[in-house]
Order: C-alpha cells, then sequence, then structure tokens
C-alpha cells in the first residue's frame, strides 16, 4: 500500500525547571502514549512556521522556537486508519510554564489527547509510560542545550 508523506513539526516544550510538557494519547483501538506537541504542516507551509502555529494551537504559549535540532521517519497509522510515512523535524521552545490553553484543539485532538503534564526527566524515567519517540530522553537532553534558560517569554 502506497503511503503518503505526512510532513510534521514536533516542539519540545520545556519549561523554567526543564520539566517537558507530553500529552497523553488513547486512540480506542491502541495503546495509550505520551508524545510532545506538533502536528502535520499546513500546505505550503514550512517547518519552522508550523512549528510556531503548532506551539500556540496545543498549548496557547507564544515563545521563540528552536531549530530543527532533529529529524525523524517513521511509518504509522493516523487515527483515521490512513497508512502514512512520517517525516518530521523536532524544534524546542521554552515558556514559563504552568497551565496550558487547549482552545486552539480540534474536536478529534480533544477526543484522543486527554490529558498533558509537565514532567521531570526523573520522574518521567521513574513512571516507565509509552512514548513517542522512543528516543525522548535523548532528544531531551539535547533540547535543553539549545535553548537559552532564561528565555521564558510568553504572551
Amino acid at each position: 500500500m502506497q503511503r503518503r508523506n505526512r510532513l510534521a513539526a514536533r516542539i519540545m516544550v520545556l519549561d523554567h525547571e526543564d520539566r517537558l510538557l507530553l500529552f497523553h494519547f488513547t486512540p480506542g483501538d491502541r495503546k495509550s502514549y505520551w508524545a510532545t506537541a506538533g502536528g502535520e504542516l499546513d500546505p505550503g507551509e514550512d517547518y519552522p512556521t508550523a512549528a510556531r502555529r503548532e506551539l500556540l494551537e496545543e498549548t496557547g504559549f507564544v515563545a521563540p522556537v528552536y531549530g530543527p535540532f532533529a529529524h525523524r521517519e517513521t511509518d504509522f497509522l493516523t487515527f483515521a486508519g490512513e497508512p502514512v510515512h512520517a517525516v518530521e523535524q523536532y524544534f524546542v521552545a521554552r515558556v514559563a510554564g504552568g497551565p496550558i490553553n487547549d482552545d486552539g484543539h480540534t474536536d478529534g485532538e480533544r477526543s484522543y489527547m486527554v490529558s498533558h503534564r509537565w514532567w521531570g526527566m526523573d520522574e518521567w524515567l521513574a513512571a516507565g509510560e509509552r512514548v513517542y519517540p522512543p528516543d525522548i530522553v535523548e532528544l531531551w537532553r539535547e533540547a535543553m542545550e539549545l535553548v537559552p534558560s532564561s528565555d521564558t517569554s510568553l504572551s
């Protein structure tokens, strides 16, 4: 079966304590997992623009995004059952933390993104939760090095 290329920007959203914001996905027919903010590029959109848009839509935060600093490709089925080849670029943003604003979530996102949490590295390592991408800890460490610790712009 032919897979459509699904271009996506993923954002490692860190707060001032280097905690990582992850969303808990619970698709009805699959095991639940945690993942970063992010999503598919709109037609004609580039990766950095998509990263800024997704940061705002999924969290309500406005902040500089740095990167891309990582690239991932994988095949999977979307929640609608469409086979895709994901081509993802990873960015990082540092925000003040606290509650997110999910007003920008679509109805579909609201149905499978059931919760979110700011995770500390030690908490995450002890939790043993499923996550995408599987090498999230390595990306997290790299992201912490890339974004200035003083950059906590938020509107």
